[in-house]
């Protein structure tokens, strides 16, 4: 548990610009956890118990660098990952970030 607390650091975004229904989650260390059934459904667990219905993930190049997500008979760990966020967490937008 304590790694997985390590992995993940997860902050919460609250601003005025947004209404309570859209709460964002970042999430850095998400290629510590991308390929993890257990790691995934913690961070979807979470996101759906406290109503958060964007994600932000952080590094996919270095996900790209484990899993080339250009090879489509390689990259369906990102697309099923997303597809379940969406279809069973009521998660409406996955947005990843570079940097």
């Amino acid at each position: 548990m304590q790694s997985i607390k390590r992995i993940l650091v997860l902050i919460l975004f609250f601003s005025n610009q947004f209404s309570a229904t859209n709460k964002i989650l970042y999430v850095d260390g998400f290629n510590n956890i991308l390929g993890s059934y257990n790691r995934e459904n913690k961070l979807l667990k979470f996101s759906k118990e406290n109503n958060i219905h964007t994600l932000i993930l952080y590094n996919l190049h270095k996900i790209n660098k484990r899993i080339p997500l250009s090879d489509p008979l390689k990259n369906w760990v990102l697309a099923v990952f997303i597809s379940r966020a969406k279809l069973e967490y009521n998660i409406s937008r996955c947005i990843w970030r570079n940097w």
